[in-house]
């Protein structure tokens, strides 16, 4: 409901907090206009499918944060930014349990897949 991406290249960025809350919120395709996604953009959504598309570059922190029923996000090839939020609380490094819970789709040797690995996260090969 109201969950609406231009297309047409108006939009480069989609605002942090854009779309937080929207529990109504099950699927977005982020067209490949859009070149990078903001703070807490589609936190605390109901969202269950994302589809980022090539010319993507930038997840911000909480981009997707919260999210329980989002298990699996494909990062693009283009992405060549990616902020997981973390506490540095003495020598432990927490970090917000919603970018735990999902399995990142990834290209080998790419930007997202140095990033997964870095960060002991799940994730599988993309073609």
């Amino acid at each position: 409901e109201g969950a609406e991406i231009p297309t047409d290249g108006s939009a480069t960025k989609i605002a942090g907090g854009a779309f937080r809350y929207h529990k109504n919120l099950k699927e977005i395709e982020i067209p490949s206009c859009i070149k990078a996604i903001g703070y807490g953009a589609f936190s605390e959504t109901g969202l269950e499918k994302v589809v980022l598309n090539e010319g993507l570059e930038v997840l911000d922190a909480y981009a997707f944060g919260f999210n329980e029923n989002l298990k699996e996000l494909a990062l693009p090839k283009s992405v060549n930014k990616i902020i997981l939020y973390t506490i540095l609380k003495n020598v432990e490094i927490m970090t917000e349990p919603g970018y735990r819970n999902k399995t990142y789709l990834v290209y080998e040797n790419s930007y997202a897949h140095k990033w997964v690995k870095d960060n002991n996260l799940k994730y599988k090969l993309r073609g």
